[in-house]
């Protein structure tokens, strides 16, 4: 039997598939290459890299599109196959939340490989690694950044190798059809291969194209495969290190099972220890994926010494808790933050991670630095239910005591201060879980997490996410439109009717769309629930180019807002009045044909200020009502007493419990006045529970 060999089919795999073009790369088109070319190495492990190519020149590009053709079968039958067996447990009442889960994470970890993008993934690696780089260099051989370092060095010296010998074959791909047209005008050609003249042009030019692609495959290896020197020299360390490095993350042909790796499975080795040793160096069949194995790799060979591991895990877990809060704080103007609050009550005692006040809003932060194993990747139940029960379980029992705690007992009689006490009393408050493992699957649907025992079912929904995804979540959204997407996001969460694959997916929703789905479950047409499509793309274009990947020009995307009311709410955030956070929920909180009605009169603002000296707009917005006014002709103190009294009024013309005021006086200052029958914390859960009405 002819066979491509190992290295050579997974050397030219990765010229074929896995370089693409980052300025017209979009993943939603792409077919799951990343996981096909590892099941593929993974293969390889079974039979021996030692093997070597049998098959005739000319024959190796069909025979690696039909080792990638039995690839791609696998996998989609693997994919109904799963499919089916959720159908018939549906059908048979098995509709426990552990069979569903299991299900998402099956098909999560068969064909998805990369959940962070390479900046934070860096962020996190230096973060958690450069305080004990010497116990790395111990026990390892290599530190943090020098294996970010090393990585880089093997994908540029891949990136160069190949780029040379694509414009070698380039240029003679162009100069084989110079000579295939002079060819076809003299009727001969000694240069072309036989028979090439008698095809019709189209084919003669594929065939052409063909002939350079078997010519690239013939000597693949020696584009993909390396040497720790050479790399050593790439990057500029010792061979040592470079040597370390690479044997760490090598995966040991031992660890193929025939029982658990003969089909397409997800978390198998080669997502863990991406680097194949073969007879003449080192070969990655997949080097985009490397940098996610870094931190998990080097933190299961740090656990041989429990000394270094004890302190590792403590700067791991620091690392998180005031990353976490220092990007949410950070992202809110005007914020106060601390880290490390610990409580005691005649009951209980506990402490809290982060805590974050907006003025209007306080965040409560809880940090997991553990880790998700394998198994659970597997959707093994039982190993589900206990990893996740620490991680995000944990943390939800932490903010439960805390609440529990706070019914009965004042804050400071806790032990907290002045300052925590007055967070800890905002009429926004909100409660979040970060882990720094990536937990995908269970944080986009946590409020279904209740249904097997990690959530408790008579509370309200933790935002759970990942560091890396709320790095992206503060990257791109900022001040008032990052606490209103928190606050949708949260309504959702606890309506449960809205799903997402991912956190980013619900971030892009809400730049592109706004997160405004009433209009989905009434009327006619009206639906049960509403699974979110990728809105990832344009996020996707904007990191790559960022990183340096792309050569257009890729904007930051941005939610919306109609100038006039972006002006308003800019103004809020940068003078920030007492309750400016409330003010800007107000004019965000409508939908687009709203906010466009209520932009075009604060576009008029001026002109009707310098006509008559004041000017209001506004109307009722679902469970308050608005106003935006300007008086220039009384002073600040008046025009401020006006206001509460209008509000005042309105509330009792329309009926409604709650009025907002965003008023400007001859002072030219900015403020904001709350009437509210029931308080201000009422008035924020109008917010807070889902709309009874589509605002108008």
């Amino acid at each position: 039997m002819r066979l491509v060999g190992p290295v050579d089919l997974l050397a030219g795999a990765w010229l074929m598939c896995l370089r693409f073009d980052p300025d017209t790369y979009l993943e939603s088109e792409q077919e799951p290459w990343f996981a096909y070319v590892e099941y593929l190495a993974l293969q390889s492990l079974s039979v021996g890299l030692s093997v070597e190519s049998t098959v005739e020149r000319g024959q190796r590009l069909p025979m690696t599109d039909e080792a990638f053709e039995l690839t791609r079968s696998l996998f989609n039958d693997t994919v109904r196959l799963l499919v089916n067996d959720a159908l018939e447990g549906h059908s048979e009442g098995e509709h426990d939340g552990l069979a569903h889960y299991q299900f998402k994470e099956r098909m999560e970890s068969l064909v998805v490989r990369g959940a962070g993008y390479p900046e934070h993934i860096d962020q996190v690696i230096r973060g958690c690694f450069s305080p004990v780089d010497e116990d790395c260099r111990r026990i390892l051989g290599f530190t943090g950044a020098e294996a970010l370092l090393l990585y880089r060095g093997v994908v540029d010296l891949m990136d160069t190798r190949a780029a040379i010998r694509q414009d070698k074959y380039r240029g003679r791909y162009r100069r084989l059809l110079v000579e295939l047209k002079r060819g076809r005008r003299t009727g001969s050609s000694e240069r072309l291969p036989e028979g090439l003249l008698g095809l019709p042009p189209k084919e003669a030019k594929q065939r052409v194209a063909v002939e350079m692609v078997e010519e690239v495959l013939v000597d693949a290896r020696r584009v993909a495969v390396f040497s720790a020197s050479e790399i050593a020299a790439q990057v500029g360390v010792n061979h040592e290190t470079a040597e370390a490095f690479l044997e760490a993350f090598s995966c040991d042909p031992a660890s193929f099972s025939e029982e658990h790796h003969s089909f397409p499975v997800g978390a198998h080795p080669l997502t863990t220890n991406p680097v194949l040793r073969v007879e003449e160096g080192y070969l990655v069949p997949v080097p985009q994926m490397m940098p996610e194995k870094i931190r998990p790799r080097m933190e299961d060979l740090l656990v041989s010494d429990s000394v270094a591991w004890e302190r590792y895990a403590r700067v791991r877990a620091n690392f998180l808790e005031t990353e976490a809060v220092r990007l949410l704080a950070g992202a809110v103007p005007g914020t106060e933050s601390w880290t490390g609050l610990a409580w005691t009550s005649d009951r209980d005692n506990s402490d809290l991670d982060g805590l974050i006040d907006g003025g209007d809003i306080a965040l409560r932060i809880q940090c997991k630095a553990g880790r998700i194993t394998a198994p659970v990747r597997r959707g093994a139940p039982a190993r589900m239910t206990e990893e996740l029960g620490k991680l995000i379980g944990d943390a939800a029992r932490q903010h439960a005591r805390l609440a529990t705690a706070l019914e009965s007992y004042d804050a400071e009689h806790l032990g907290f201060s002045t300052a925590h006490a007055a967070a800890l009393s905002r009429p926004l408050q909100f409660e979040v879980i970060v882990t720094l493992d990536e937990i995908v699957t269970w944080a986009t649907q946590a409020n279904q997490l209740t249904s097997i025992d990690v959530l408790p079912p008579d509370r309200v929904t933790p935002w759970v996410l990942s560091l890396t995804d709320l790095m992206v979540v503060v990257d791109l959204l900022r001040g008032a439109s990052l606490v209103d997407y928190i606050v949708r996001r949260q309504r959702l969460e606890r309506d449960g009717r809205i799903q997402a694959h991912d956190e980013l997916d619900w971030v892009g929703n809400y730049i592109e769309e706004g997160l405004f789905f009433d209009n989905h479950f009434e009327g006619e047409d009206a639906v049960a629930g509403v699974f979110l499509t990728t809105h990832t793309e344009s996020i996707d274009s904007w990191y790559s180019a960022r990183d340096g990947n792309r050569t257009v020009s890729t904007p930051k995307p941005a939610h919306p807002i109609p100038p006039g009311l972006e002006r308003l709410v800019h103004r809020l955030e940068r003078e920030r009045p007492k309750h400016w956070l409330i003010a800007c929920l107000a004019l965000l909180n409508p939908n687009s044909r709203s906010r466009q009605a209520l932009s075009d009169g604060l576009e008029r603002l001026g002109d009707r200020l310098r006509a008559n000296g004041s000017f209001s707009i506004g109307g009722i917005l679902d469970r308050f009502g608005l106003t935006v006014c300007a008086d220039h002709r009384y002073g600040p103190t008046v025009v401020r007493r006006m206001a509460r009294r209008y509000a005042s009024t309105k509330r009792t013309e329309t009926g409604l419990a709650n009025w907002i005021v965003v008023g400007e006086g001859p002072d030219q200052k900015l403020f904001v006045v709350t009437s509210s029958e029931y308080g201000i914390k009422s008035l924020a859960s109008c917010f807070i529970d889902p709309p009874t009405q589509t605002p108008v």
